[in-house]
Protein backbone atom coordinates (compact mmCIF):
# COMPACT_ATOMS: atom_id res chain seq x y z
CA UNK A 1 0.00 0.00 0.00
CA UNK A 2 1.30 3.46 -0.87
CA UNK A 3 2.21 5.86 1.84
CA UNK A 4 0.10 8.74 0.53
CA UNK A 5 -3.35 8.78 -1.00
CA UNK A 6 -6.03 11.27 -2.12
CA UNK A 7 -9.14 12.56 -0.38
CA UNK A 8 -11.41 15.56 0.35
CA UNK A 9 -10.98 19.23 1.36
CA UNK A 10 -12.16 21.99 3.67
CA UNK A 11 -14.95 24.27 2.45
CA UNK A 12 -16.16 27.77 3.10
CA UNK A 13 -18.55 28.67 5.88
CA UNK A 14 -22.28 29.12 5.27
CA UNK A 15 -25.09 27.12 3.75
CA UNK A 16 -26.34 23.69 4.67
CA UNK A 17 -24.33 20.51 5.07
CA UNK A 18 -25.39 19.04 1.73
CA UNK A 19 -24.15 22.06 -0.20
CA UNK A 20 -20.88 21.92 1.73
CA UNK A 21 -20.47 18.23 0.95
CA UNK A 22 -21.13 18.86 -2.72
CA UNK A 23 -18.52 21.63 -2.76
CA UNK A 24 -15.93 19.29 -1.27
CA UNK A 25 -16.80 16.54 -3.71
CA UNK A 26 -16.37 18.89 -6.68
CA UNK A 27 -13.06 20.16 -5.32
CA UNK A 28 -11.53 16.74 -4.87
CA UNK A 29 -13.12 14.71 -7.63
CA UNK A 30 -14.00 11.03 -7.71
CA UNK A 31 -12.11 10.06 -4.61
CA UNK A 32 -13.94 12.72 -2.59
CA UNK A 33 -17.30 11.54 -3.96
CA UNK A 34 -16.46 7.96 -3.04
CA UNK A 35 -15.44 8.83 0.50
CA UNK A 36 -18.44 11.10 1.13
CA UNK A 37 -20.82 8.57 -0.32
CA UNK A 38 -19.45 5.60 1.58
CA UNK A 39 -18.98 7.28 4.95
CA UNK A 40 -21.51 10.13 5.27
CA UNK A 41 -21.81 9.89 9.05
CA UNK A 42 -18.07 10.35 9.50
CA UNK A 43 -17.72 13.28 7.13
CA UNK A 44 -20.85 15.25 8.08
CA UNK A 45 -19.51 16.41 11.48
CA UNK A 46 -16.13 17.16 9.92
CA UNK A 47 -17.74 19.30 7.24
CA UNK A 48 -19.81 21.16 9.84
CA UNK A 49 -16.66 21.81 11.86
CA UNK A 50 -14.94 23.15 8.76
CA UNK A 51 -17.86 25.48 8.18
CA UNK A 52 -17.45 27.11 11.57
CA UNK A 53 -13.76 28.00 11.98
CA UNK A 54 -12.49 29.78 15.08
CA UNK A 55 -12.22 33.53 14.79
CA UNK A 56 -8.80 34.58 13.48
CA UNK A 57 -6.84 37.64 14.58
CA UNK A 58 -6.76 40.74 12.32
CA UNK A 59 -4.35 40.56 9.33
CA UNK A 60 -4.29 36.76 9.60
CA UNK A 61 -3.43 35.10 6.24
CA UNK A 62 -6.22 33.22 4.46
CA UNK A 63 -6.37 29.64 5.74
CA UNK A 64 -4.84 26.87 3.68
CA UNK A 65 -7.15 24.33 2.05
CA UNK A 66 -5.94 21.10 3.65
CA UNK A 67 -7.56 17.69 3.52
CA UNK A 68 -6.67 14.18 4.67
CA UNK A 69 -7.05 10.77 3.06
CA UNK A 70 -8.21 8.32 5.73
CA UNK A 71 -8.18 4.53 5.80
CA UNK A 72 -4.56 3.94 4.82
CA UNK A 73 -1.37 2.98 6.65
CA UNK A 74 0.01 6.51 6.48
CA UNK A 75 -2.90 8.89 5.69
CA UNK A 76 -2.12 11.61 3.17
CA UNK A 77 -2.25 15.33 3.97
CA UNK A 78 -3.32 17.03 0.75
CA UNK A 79 -2.94 20.57 -0.65
CA UNK A 80 -3.73 22.17 -3.97
CA UNK A 81 -0.61 21.99 -6.15
CA UNK A 82 -0.54 25.77 -6.67
CA UNK A 83 -0.79 26.57 -2.96
CA UNK A 84 2.16 28.86 -1.97
CA UNK A 85 2.82 26.57 1.01
CA UNK A 86 3.62 23.77 -1.44
CA UNK A 87 5.67 26.00 -3.75
CA UNK A 88 7.77 27.38 -0.90
CA UNK A 89 8.57 23.84 0.26
CA UNK A 90 9.22 22.37 -3.19
CA UNK A 91 12.20 20.36 -1.86
CA UNK A 92 9.87 18.07 0.10
CA UNK A 93 8.95 14.70 -1.50
CA UNK A 94 5.44 15.69 -2.57
CA UNK A 95 3.26 13.02 -4.15
CA UNK A 96 1.66 14.54 -7.23
CA UNK A 97 -2.05 13.91 -7.76
CA UNK A 98 -3.01 14.92 -11.34
CA UNK A 99 -6.01 17.09 -12.10
CA UNK A 100 -9.13 15.08 -12.85
CA UNK A 101 -12.09 16.80 -14.47
CA UNK A 102 -12.96 19.90 -12.46
CA UNK A 103 -10.68 18.85 -9.60
CA UNK A 104 -7.33 20.71 -9.63
CA UNK A 105 -3.95 19.05 -9.39
CA UNK A 106 -2.92 18.38 -5.80
CA UNK A 107 0.17 17.51 -3.77
CA UNK A 108 0.37 15.24 -0.75
CA UNK A 109 2.71 14.28 2.07
CA UNK A 110 2.24 11.32 4.39
CA UNK A 111 0.85 12.02 7.83
CA UNK A 112 3.99 10.72 9.57
CA UNK A 113 6.11 13.13 7.49
CA UNK A 114 3.92 16.09 8.43
CA UNK A 115 4.16 15.14 12.09
CA UNK A 116 7.94 14.91 11.87
CA UNK A 117 8.11 18.48 10.51
CA UNK A 118 5.34 20.46 12.17
CA UNK A 119 3.99 18.84 15.36
CA UNK A 120 6.81 19.58 17.82
CA UNK A 121 5.65 23.11 18.76
CA UNK A 122 2.03 22.13 19.43
CA UNK A 123 0.44 21.91 22.88
CA UNK A 124 -2.44 19.83 24.24
CA UNK A 125 -5.87 20.94 25.40
CA UNK A 126 -6.05 20.64 29.19
CA UNK A 127 -9.37 19.17 30.32
CA UNK A 128 -10.56 15.95 31.86
CA UNK A 129 -11.97 14.75 28.54
CA UNK A 130 -8.79 15.72 26.70
CA UNK A 131 -6.56 13.88 29.16
CA UNK A 132 -8.71 10.78 28.75
CA UNK A 133 -8.65 10.91 24.95
CA UNK A 134 -4.96 11.82 24.69
CA UNK A 135 -4.08 9.05 27.10
CA UNK A 136 -5.78 6.52 24.84
CA UNK A 137 -4.07 7.28 21.49
CA UNK A 138 -0.47 6.57 20.53
CA UNK A 139 1.77 7.06 17.52
CA UNK A 140 0.24 3.85 16.15
CA UNK A 141 -3.32 5.19 16.22
CA UNK A 142 -2.97 8.98 16.02
CA UNK A 143 -4.17 11.05 13.06
CA UNK A 144 -5.38 14.63 12.78
CA UNK A 145 -8.17 16.24 10.76
CA UNK A 146 -7.75 18.57 7.81
CA UNK A 147 -9.17 21.33 10.04
CA UNK A 148 -6.27 20.83 12.45
CA UNK A 149 -3.64 21.05 9.73
CA UNK A 150 -5.34 24.12 8.26
CA UNK A 151 -5.26 25.88 11.61
CA UNK A 152 -1.69 25.19 12.69
CA UNK A 153 -0.10 25.72 9.28
CA UNK A 154 -1.93 29.01 8.85
CA UNK A 155 -0.51 30.06 12.22
CA UNK A 156 3.00 29.03 11.15
CA UNK A 157 2.68 31.20 8.04
CA UNK A 158 1.22 34.14 9.96
CA UNK A 159 4.15 33.94 12.40
CA UNK A 160 6.79 34.23 9.67
CA UNK A 161 7.49 30.71 8.45
CA UNK A 162 8.37 32.00 4.99
CA UNK A 163 10.03 35.29 5.91
CA UNK A 164 13.18 33.88 4.29
CA UNK A 165 13.49 31.14 1.65
CA UNK A 166 13.73 27.56 2.93
CA UNK A 167 15.58 25.01 0.80
CA UNK A 168 16.06 21.95 3.02
CA UNK A 169 14.55 19.88 5.80
CA UNK A 170 17.14 21.17 8.25
CA UNK A 171 16.42 24.75 7.25
CA UNK A 172 12.70 24.15 7.76
CA UNK A 173 13.23 22.61 11.21
CA UNK A 174 15.44 25.53 12.26
CA UNK A 175 12.74 28.01 11.31
CA UNK A 176 9.95 25.99 12.96
CA UNK A 177 11.95 25.69 16.19
CA UNK A 178 12.72 29.40 16.30
CA UNK A 179 9.33 30.96 15.54
CA UNK A 180 7.53 33.25 17.97
CA UNK A 181 3.85 32.65 17.34
CA UNK A 182 1.30 35.40 16.78
CA UNK A 183 -1.53 33.37 18.31
CA UNK A 184 -0.10 30.40 20.26
CA UNK A 185 -3.59 29.11 21.07
CA UNK A 186 -3.96 28.16 17.39
CA UNK A 187 -1.37 25.41 18.02
CA UNK A 188 -3.35 23.78 20.84
CA UNK A 189 -4.48 20.27 19.90
CA UNK A 190 -8.15 19.81 20.73
CA UNK A 191 -10.07 16.59 21.23
CA UNK A 192 -12.00 17.41 18.03
CA UNK A 193 -8.72 17.54 16.07
CA UNK A 194 -8.15 13.80 16.37
CA UNK A 195 -9.57 11.53 13.70
CA UNK A 196 -10.96 8.47 15.42
CA UNK A 197 -12.96 6.55 12.80
CA UNK A 198 -10.31 6.67 10.07
CA UNK A 199 -7.61 4.84 12.06
CA UNK A 200 -7.71 1.19 13.08
CA UNK A 201 -7.36 0.47 16.79
CA UNK A 202 -4.33 -1.38 18.12
CA UNK A 203 -6.34 -4.39 19.27
CA UNK A 204 -8.77 -6.06 16.87
CA UNK A 205 -12.29 -5.68 18.30
CA UNK A 206 -14.10 -8.78 19.43
CA UNK A 207 -16.08 -10.62 16.79
CA UNK A 208 -19.86 -10.37 17.25
CA UNK A 209 -21.48 -13.28 19.04
CA UNK A 210 -22.62 -16.08 16.77
CA UNK A 211 -26.37 -16.67 16.41
CA UNK A 212 -27.79 -19.03 18.99
CA UNK A 213 -28.13 -22.63 17.94
CA UNK A 214 -31.65 -24.03 17.95
CA UNK A 215 -32.02 -26.76 20.55
CA UNK A 216 -33.43 -30.17 19.65
CA UNK A 217 -36.32 -31.93 21.26
CA UNK A 218 -36.29 -33.18 24.80
CA UNK A 219 -33.80 -31.64 27.24
CA UNK A 220 -31.59 -30.06 24.60
CA UNK A 221 -28.69 -32.47 25.02
CA UNK A 222 -25.87 -31.79 22.57
CA UNK A 223 -27.25 -28.41 21.51
CA UNK A 224 -27.06 -24.86 22.80
CA UNK A 225 -30.03 -23.61 24.75
CA UNK A 226 -32.42 -21.55 22.67
CA UNK A 227 -31.72 -17.82 22.93
CA UNK A 228 -28.21 -18.19 24.39
CA UNK A 229 -25.57 -16.76 22.02
CA UNK A 230 -22.41 -18.73 21.37
CA UNK A 231 -19.39 -16.37 21.13
CA UNK A 232 -17.41 -16.58 17.91
CA UNK A 233 -13.73 -17.02 18.60
CA UNK A 234 -14.34 -16.66 22.31
CA UNK A 235 -15.91 -13.21 21.86
CA UNK A 236 -12.70 -11.51 23.01
CA UNK A 237 -10.66 -8.81 21.26
CA UNK A 238 -7.47 -9.95 19.56
CA UNK A 239 -4.42 -8.13 20.99
CA UNK A 240 -2.19 -6.16 18.65
CA UNK A 241 1.36 -7.36 17.91
CA UNK A 242 3.15 -7.97 21.26
CA UNK A 243 6.37 -6.43 19.91
CA UNK A 244 4.54 -3.10 19.42
CA UNK A 245 2.67 -3.00 22.71
CA UNK A 246 5.26 -0.74 24.41
CA UNK A 247 4.65 1.81 21.64
CA UNK A 248 0.89 1.51 22.10
CA UNK A 249 1.36 2.26 25.81
CA UNK A 250 3.42 5.36 24.96
CA UNK A 251 0.38 7.58 24.61
CA UNK A 252 0.15 11.09 23.20
CA UNK A 253 -0.18 12.33 26.78
CA UNK A 254 3.03 10.53 27.79
CA UNK A 255 4.91 12.04 24.84
CA UNK A 256 3.87 15.55 25.92
CA UNK A 257 6.24 17.84 27.84
CA UNK A 258 4.44 21.13 28.60
CA UNK A 259 7.59 22.65 30.11
CA UNK A 260 9.51 22.40 26.81
CA UNK A 261 9.57 24.94 24.00
CA UNK A 262 8.91 21.89 21.80
CA UNK A 263 6.24 20.10 23.86
CA UNK A 264 5.74 17.30 21.33
CA UNK A 265 9.32 16.94 20.13
CA UNK A 266 9.39 13.26 21.07
CA UNK A 267 6.23 12.67 18.99
CA UNK A 268 7.82 14.34 15.95
CA UNK A 269 10.90 12.11 16.23
CA UNK A 270 9.00 8.91 16.93
CA UNK A 271 6.45 9.45 14.14
CA UNK A 272 9.17 9.93 11.55
CA UNK A 273 11.19 7.00 12.86
CA UNK A 274 8.30 4.50 12.78
CA UNK A 275 6.85 5.55 9.42
CA UNK A 276 3.41 4.31 8.27
CA UNK A 277 1.66 2.60 11.20
CA UNK A 278 -2.07 3.37 11.14
CA UNK A 279 -3.55 0.05 9.98
CA UNK A 280 -3.48 -3.39 11.55
CA UNK A 281 -2.19 -4.86 8.29
CA UNK A 282 0.96 -2.73 8.34
CA UNK A 283 1.51 -3.46 12.04
CA UNK A 284 1.26 -7.20 11.37
CA UNK A 285 3.70 -7.08 8.45
CA UNK A 286 7.02 -8.29 9.85
CA UNK A 287 8.94 -6.48 7.11
CA UNK A 288 7.21 -3.13 7.56
CA UNK A 289 9.07 -0.05 8.75
CA UNK A 290 7.07 0.13 11.95
CA UNK A 291 7.88 -3.48 12.94
CA UNK A 292 11.59 -3.39 12.10
CA UNK A 293 12.08 0.06 13.61
CA UNK A 294 10.24 -0.93 16.79
CA UNK A 295 12.44 -4.01 17.22
CA UNK A 296 15.64 -1.96 16.99
CA UNK A 297 14.21 0.74 19.27
CA UNK A 298 13.19 -1.79 21.92
CA UNK A 299 16.59 -3.46 21.94
CA UNK A 300 18.47 -0.18 22.31
CA UNK A 301 16.06 1.18 24.91
CA UNK A 302 16.51 -1.94 27.01
CA UNK A 303 20.29 -1.65 26.71
CA UNK A 304 20.19 1.99 27.80
CA UNK A 305 18.23 0.98 30.92
CA UNK A 306 20.57 -1.89 31.81
CA UNK A 307 18.16 -4.71 30.94
CA UNK A 308 19.09 -7.87 29.11
CA UNK A 309 17.32 -8.23 25.74
CA UNK A 310 13.63 -9.07 26.13
CA UNK A 311 13.52 -8.66 29.92
CA UNK A 312 12.07 -5.14 30.37
CA UNK A 313 8.30 -4.84 30.69
CA UNK A 314 6.28 -2.89 28.14
CA UNK A 315 5.30 -0.44 30.87
CA UNK A 316 8.88 0.35 31.82
CA UNK A 317 9.81 0.91 28.18
CA UNK A 318 6.78 3.16 27.58
CA UNK A 319 7.69 5.37 30.55
CA UNK A 320 11.33 5.73 29.51
CA UNK A 321 10.88 5.98 25.74
CA UNK A 322 10.30 9.77 25.31
CA UNK A 323 13.47 10.84 27.12
CA UNK A 324 15.52 8.15 25.39
CA UNK A 325 14.49 9.02 21.84
CA UNK A 326 15.15 12.73 22.45
CA UNK A 327 18.61 11.97 23.88
CA UNK A 328 19.44 9.73 20.92
CA UNK A 329 18.22 12.31 18.41
CA UNK A 330 20.40 14.98 20.03
CA UNK A 331 23.54 13.02 19.10
CA UNK A 332 22.88 13.72 15.42
CA UNK A 333 23.11 17.48 15.89
CA UNK A 334 22.32 19.43 12.73
CA UNK A 335 25.14 17.97 10.67
CA UNK A 336 23.92 14.37 10.54
CA UNK A 337 20.20 14.94 10.03
CA UNK A 338 18.95 13.32 6.85
CA UNK A 339 18.11 15.57 3.93
CA UNK A 340 15.21 13.24 3.07
CA UNK A 341 12.04 12.39 5.00
CA UNK A 342 11.13 9.06 3.45
CA UNK A 343 10.29 6.22 5.86
CA UNK A 344 13.60 4.56 5.00
CA UNK A 345 15.68 7.72 5.55
CA UNK A 346 14.07 8.58 8.89
CA UNK A 347 14.30 4.99 10.12
CA UNK A 348 18.00 4.88 9.20
CA UNK A 349 18.49 8.20 10.96
CA UNK A 350 17.02 6.67 14.11
CA UNK A 351 19.22 3.56 13.89
CA UNK A 352 22.32 5.71 13.63
CA UNK A 353 21.26 7.94 16.53
CA UNK A 354 21.08 4.88 18.78
CA UNK A 355 24.59 3.83 17.75
CA UNK A 356 25.92 7.33 18.38
CA UNK A 357 24.36 7.31 21.85
CA UNK A 358 25.19 3.77 22.96
CA UNK A 359 27.83 2.43 20.58
CA UNK A 360 31.55 2.01 21.02
CA UNK A 361 33.95 4.67 19.75
CA UNK A 362 34.49 2.55 16.65
CA UNK A 363 30.75 2.29 16.01
CA UNK A 364 30.31 6.04 16.46
CA UNK A 365 33.14 6.71 14.05
CA UNK A 366 31.52 4.38 11.51
CA UNK A 367 28.23 6.28 11.77
CA UNK A 368 29.99 9.62 11.31
CA UNK A 369 31.70 8.37 8.15
CA UNK A 370 28.49 6.88 6.77
CA UNK A 371 26.54 10.11 7.34
CA UNK A 372 29.04 12.47 5.68
CA UNK A 373 26.62 12.49 2.74
CA UNK A 374 24.14 14.42 4.94
CA UNK A 375 26.62 17.29 5.21
CA UNK A 376 27.14 17.29 1.45
CA UNK A 377 23.38 17.23 0.84
CA UNK A 378 22.88 20.24 3.10
CA UNK A 379 25.62 22.24 1.36
CA UNK A 380 24.09 21.43 -2.01
CA UNK A 381 20.64 22.54 -0.86
CA UNK A 382 22.04 25.88 0.33
CA UNK A 383 23.24 26.55 -3.23
CA UNK A 384 19.82 25.86 -4.75
CA UNK A 385 17.82 28.92 -5.89
CA UNK A 386 14.83 30.01 -3.84
CA UNK A 387 11.37 29.06 -5.17
CA UNK A 388 10.32 31.35 -8.02
CA UNK A 389 7.11 33.33 -8.25
CA UNK A 390 6.23 33.12 -4.55
CA UNK A 391 6.10 36.05 -2.19
CA UNK A 392 8.33 35.69 0.92
CA UNK A 393 5.28 35.69 3.17
CA UNK A 394 4.06 32.51 1.48
CA UNK A 395 0.57 33.90 0.94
Amino acid sequence: MGEREKHSSPVKAGGDVRRLAATSQRAFGAVGRGVFGAFPLLWTPLIMAMALPAAAPPNFPPPLAVAISPWSSSIGVIFEATEPFVLQLAFLPWLHIPAAGAAPARKSLSHFQMLSLFISRCTLEDSLLARTVFGDVSTLTLAFTGVFWTRILTEYIASGLFTNPITSRRGLLRVVNGLTFSSPAQLTILVADIVINAVESFDTPAAPAAPAAIGGRGRGRGAAAVGVPVPAGGGLPLPGPPSLRFLHLTSLLRLYDPASSRPLFSLSILSGYLGPALTRAIRLDELSSVRTSAEVLRSNLETSLGFSPGTASDGVLAVRLPAFIIAAHATLGQAFLSHEISAEALSSEGFDSFRLLLGSSEERRSVEVSRIHCVRDERASMLEPAPLGVAPSGR
